[in-house]
This record gives structure tokens, sequence and C-alpha cells, in this order.
């Protein structure tokens, strides 16, 4: 597993490597990566010890539920690729261009 008790981070480069690395999370901030989500790629936890523990022995103690956190994650961290993220780029360029929506005709 993957533990990130951090409320920040930049870019939540982190999350999606461990994610990539079919690691189940378990994180403090619901909203810190696309990745991160509530019993289906990890546990959110309260950011203090004991909550943390707690779920580090959840996993432990279900191998199953380990593995299908860390499936999902995986699954989530292959949305993210450079050449994914690049072709969503992309995708939103050609858009523009084809309904051309200049900046005067917004205003």
């Amino acid at each position: 597993a993957f533990l990130f008790p951090s409320l920040t981070d930049t870019q939540a480069l982190v999350l999606n490597e461990a994610a990539y690395t079919s690691l189940p999370l378990i994180f403090a901030d619901p909203a810190i990566s696309q990745i991160a989500e509530d019993k289906v790629t990890g546990i959110l936890a309260k950011p203090n010890g004991e909550a943390f523990a707690k779920a580090v022995q959840q996993l432990m103690s279900s191998p199953t539920l380990t593995k299908k956190y860390g499936t999902a994650a995986h699954q989530r961290a292959l949305t993210l690729t450079i050449d994914h993220q690049a072709k969503a780029l992309e995708d939103i360029y050609q858009n523009a261009i084809e309904h051309h929506v200049s900046y005067e005709s917004v205003l």
C-alpha cells in the first residue's frame, strides 16, 4: 500500500506513480488526485496516525481488498499517461479550431 497523509500535493505525482504500480492508496484528502477514490482505489483516512493505522490493518487483513484497490488504482493511472494526456489536450485544441471560438466573441 502507498500511504499519503499529506493534505497538499501540487501535482499528485507520487499517488499516480504508486497507483501505476498497482498499489492500493491510503490518503487523507479525497481531492488530492483523480486516482484517489475512497473504497475504489484505496481508503480515505483522517490525517492522523490512528486512522492511517486502522486503514493499514484493514488492508493487511484482506488481501482480496488490497488487490481490488490496487487493480482499480492501476487502471485509473493508465488514463493519466503522457500519451493519453497529450491526446486529450490535442482534442481540446482541435475542438477549439473546429468551432473557431475567438476571444472577442466571448466578450
